[in-house]
């Protein structure tokens, strides 16, 4: 999308982002929030705080500091997004995918040279979802990435990455799992 098909969307999002970022304590940290979704619907290859900053001309530090530092807790947020998808999408399923990634860099955290859908063999992160599937559409609730077996044997590799020491290589499997576990914990 670009900024002017975003802008069209203006009060939509910002209701949007006003539910999901309701249980923030500050209004900066709503406001960042909003922009941080504006940034990732925008069109670009790269959804990383820089370009995505620069995309919407605000400053890479306080989008940034949105990202990396705020006190937000994403899984109240896909709670939240859940809640919304599911009045939406009214259920007669549940769906559990493994979805690819296209990578650009080798440092980006658990992504390695794999099949990637229609690339064939790309430098890729893969998610492990849960998705909501009804005649009216679907809509994935929860994702988690997947840490490759030499990702989780490498700790200077996962620090340098970001990757936090209880993050551990788990089977795609096991990870659905998990997710299933939380989609019911939150009703």
């Amino acid at each position: 999308m670009d900024l002017q098909a975003v802008e069209a969307l203006n009060e939509d999002l910002t209701e949007f982002a006003a539910d999901i970022f309701t249980y923030l304590a500050y209004r900066g940290q709503r406001d960042y929030g909003q922009q941080y979704l504006r940034g990732l619907m925008l069109d670009g290859k790269r959804k990383s705080v820089e370009p995505m900053a620069g995309r919407l001309g605000l400053p890479r530090q306080n989008l940034g500091h949105f990202v990396a530092q705020s006190t937000w807790e994403y899984t109240e947020v896909m709670r939240r997004v859940a809640a919304r998808a599911v009045s939406v999408i009214d259920p007669a399923a549940w769906l559990i995918d493994d979805h690819p990634f296209v990578r650009y860099g080798h440092g980006t955290a658990g992504a390695i040279v794999q099949h990637c859908g229609e690339r064939e063999q790309h430098l890729c992160q893969v998610a492990v979802s849960v998705h909501a599937v009804s005649e009216t559409g679907s809509t994935p609730l929860h994702w988690r990435l997947f840490i490759p077996q030499v990702w989780a044997d490498d700790p200077e590799r996962r620090t340098k990455a970001g990757i936090p020491p209880p993050l551990a290589h788990r089977t795609k499997q096991q990870i659905a799992l998990e997710l299933l576990d939380e989609i019911a914990e939150w009703g």
